[in-house]
């Protein structure tokens, strides 16, 4: 096997002799690598191996994350390349000039396969290489991206309002972004044919520190409502850098949406009548009266990490760096999930990244596991129609667990719903996260998780009434908190005094916010009915929060005034 591995490279050896000759020629043919390795050993499709008659410009090195075949083939970017060239040209990204010494940001070409619906296309992108911009540190570099839960608050509004949800994204837009003020030249591509020439920039560009930021500058970050002239709203739009989704009224179409489609170059759009859509890594689809978000597709890609059998006796024994590196990158992967659409492994995925410090053989057994968890779970998040609007309020879980860290830290957490009629619900936001604070007992761990669960729903609310209505009211929304910690409610109702004197301040806060009319009522539920508890310790039941997940109800113990 070895044997055919090396011969594969000595042809790519080979092809790269001919570099120069390629260069002369003007091809610019890319060689298309895709090289993975399964159980450990090299499996090559030679019926696919083609005459390396191209020269492989770039050639991906074998990941111990794949599981396929190691598959070269020629395929050529010419025309993906050419127009790349002509959207900077048509959006006038640059003026040329003489080369007469500038200092020059160098670019480079990032070429991939993208499969769609119309089969698969060529793609190719100029970078400019921003690390060589002097001053980079002064320059900002942060762009638009609306939220997970201001996301889900969103989606909960269009499913409230019997909105049709619709997506679009700005093509090429870096390139339809503001005019840039400071001076930067890069030098032209080869496949430009400047001789002599250099480009000097216009407007921000792939690959600068900023690009991103400066393409949405006309249109200000992240989530946005319009009002008619009577001060309704008529629709609501988020912006994730340069992905729209958007609901509303025909004259929001109108009077918005077109105009962004006539100032911007609009590529693909997405109506939820198509069926199944997919949203910034969520897949969203229409049934009925409800919005539902899944990532099925995103969490059965996930590869196990795979272990060698030597190591599998020796589960205290520390991560090599390339273990380690390949940890991190399975904790992002199982983060995002947990955060966009799976609350009842959140704990497990903010304890699994907590770990990667002092991380072991058997913390890779603890990331496998929960990669297993998430393939064998379905988990839909419904939006649905909760009824009268007057009917509607914010419904908050939340709970801790005092010690339960291997470090002896303590985990808090909460889940937020908005509640309808019947008890019908919307799941709008959840957390699980150390308490930085040393909490000294049960009740300060409740108190002090109960305190941050309460600042999420008051933002919460404040953001719904300002999409619903127009104005950002926390009090127009019935907000109702419930904890199964007794002496935490027994405390908030009491007007005697904690023995703890740092929490009479969280104590005496919740109590002002309930007479503020901010915060309707505390209330105490059974631990059975907790549908945070598994967001604050490991091993709790998920059972009764993926019940919930799945009906879309909420029980009665849960509603009982």
């Amino acid at each position: 096997m070895l044997k055919v591995v090396n011969s594969v490279l000595q042809r790519l050896l080979d092809a790269l002799e001919r570099q120069q000759e390629v260069i002369k020629t003007g091809l610019t043919c890319n060689t298309w690598n895709l090289l993975h390795l399964k159980e450990q050993k090299f499996s090559v499709d030679m019926s696919k191996l083609k005459e390396l008659e191209n020269v492989a410009t770039e050639v991906e090195l074998p990941s111990s994350d794949d599981d396929s075949v190691m598959i070269f083939e020629d395929v050529s970017f010419r025309e993906a390349k050419l127009k790349e060239l002509n959207s900077w040209k048509n959006n006038s990204v640059y003026e040329e000039c003489t080369d007469t010494g500038q200092k020059c940001i160098s670019t480079r070409w990032i070429c991939s396969l993208k499969d769609t619906s119309e089969g698969t296309i060529h793609k190719a992108r100029l970078v400019a290489r921003g690390f060589e911009e002097f001053n980079r540190d002064d320059i900002p570099k942060d762009s638009p991206t609306c939220g997970t839960d201001s996301l889900r608050l969103v989606l909960a509004i269009l499913a409230q309002r019997s909105w049709k949800t619709r997506t679009m994204d700005i093509k090429t837009a870096f390139l339809q972004g503001a005019e840039i003020e400071r001076k930067i030249y890069v030098k032209p591509p080869m496949e430009a044919q400047c001789k002599d020439i250099i480009w000097k920039l216009r407007k921000c560009v792939y690959g600068l520190s900023d690009a991103s930021l400066i393409s949405v500058s006309k249109v200000d970050p992240a989530v946005f409502f319009w009002k008619n002239n009577k001060g309704s709203v008529e629709g609501v739009l988020t912006c994730h850098v340069d992905d729209f989704l958007w609901g509303g009224s025909k004259e929001f179409e109108e009077k918005v949406i077109n105009s962004i489609r006539s100032t911007f170059c609009v590529g693909k759009e997405e109506l939820e009548e198509n069926g199944s859509f997919p949203y910034v890594g969520i897949e969203l689809s229409k049934h009925e009266n409800d919005l539902h978000l899944r990532q099925n597709t995103y969490q059965n890609s996930l590869k196990f990490i795979p272990i060698e059998k030597s190591r599998m006796g020796v589960k205290e024994e520390l991560l090599t760096k390339e273990e380690r590196e390949l940890l991190q990158s399975k904790i992002g992967q199982i983060l995002w999930i947990a955060r966009q659409s799976r609350p009842d492994v959140i704990f497990d995925a903010s304890n699994l990244a907590s770990s990667l410090k002092k991380a072991n053989v058997q913390t890779l057994n603890e990331a496998n596991k929960i990669i297993k968890n998430l393939k064998s779970e379905t988990v839909t998040l419904k939006f649905r129609k909760l009824g009268n609007d007057n009917a509607i309020r914010l419904v908050v879980f939340s709970d801790s667990s005092l010690g339960n860290l291997s470090d002896g830290g303590t985990q808090g957490g909460h889940f937020i719903v908005l509640v309808g009629e019947n008890g019908i619900f919307s799941p709008i936001t959840w957390q699980s996260k150390r308490i930085r604070r040393v909490a000294r007992s049960t009740l300060a761990a409740e108190t002090l998780a109960m305190a941050d669960a309460i600042d999420s729903g008051i933002f919460i609310a404040s953001l719904y009434t300002e999409l619903m209505y127009g104005k950002a009211d926390p009090t127009q929304l019935p907000i109702t908190c419930l904890t199964d910690c007794h002496s935490l409610w027994d405390a908030i109702k009491s007007t005697k005094q904690v023995s703890e004197k740092r929490l009479r301040l969280e104590i005496s806060s919740i109590r002002e916010l309930i007479q503020m009319h901010q915060i309707v009522s505390v209330k105490w539920i059974e631990t059975k009915h907790q549908l945070a508890d598994c967001l604050t310790k490991k091993g709790a039941s998920c059972h009764n929060l993926l019940r919930a997940l799945q009906d879309g109800v909420l029980g009665n113990r849960c509603l009982d005034e």
